[in-house]
């Protein structure tokens, strides 16, 4: 999404409104309410940067602690045969299921990092697959150093 800016660890979305001929954008995935406008582009993300450091600011000055984005800890409901197959491949790999999903995790975004998309299928080398009837199959192979880099898992 080209309308998404950054700054100090914070995202936030912008928008034109017709009816007001301005841009105005609001900080993304914290509790807090923060929002900012500004009449041309060159001023949008200097309106944004401004926000968040005022929002910080207020913080410090009211000792509170200021609302951050992610706090790392995420609640995924992945049915119970994927459940069981992380807590055996971890146990295997003598590791908690938090770090075997973690593993998984950075695997997926390097490679997501390394793919490229080719009719219409998310690909990284052969890993990624369609299948007919638009079904998707995706399989990622964990490499491990016990199995010689044949465990798969399906999804």
């Amino acid at each position: 999404m080209g309308n998404i800016i950054e700054y100090n660890g914070y995202q936030a979305s912008i928008e034109y409104s017709s009816e007001d001929c301005i841009l105005f954008g609001r900080v993304l995935h914290i509790n807090s309410l923060i929002t900012f406008e500004a009449s041309d582009a060159s001023a949008i993300e200097a309106a944004f940067r401004s926000a968040i450091d005022e929002y910080l600011e207020y913080c410090k000055r009211a000792n509170v602690e200021p609302n951050k984005a992610y706090s790392g800890t995420l609640n995924v409901r992945i049915g119970s045969e994927r459940h069981r197959n992380i807590a055996f491949s971890a146990s295997k790999e003598g590791c908690s299921v938090n770090e075997t999903i973690c593993k998984a995790i950075d695997l997926f975004f390097e490679n997501r990092s390394k793919s490229t998309i080719q009719n219409g299928s998310f690909l990284t080398g052969n890993q990624w697959e369609k299948v007919p009837q638009d079904d998707w199959k995706w399989s990622l192979a964990m490499q491990s150093d016990d199995d010689g880099g044949n465990n798969e898992r399906r999804h």
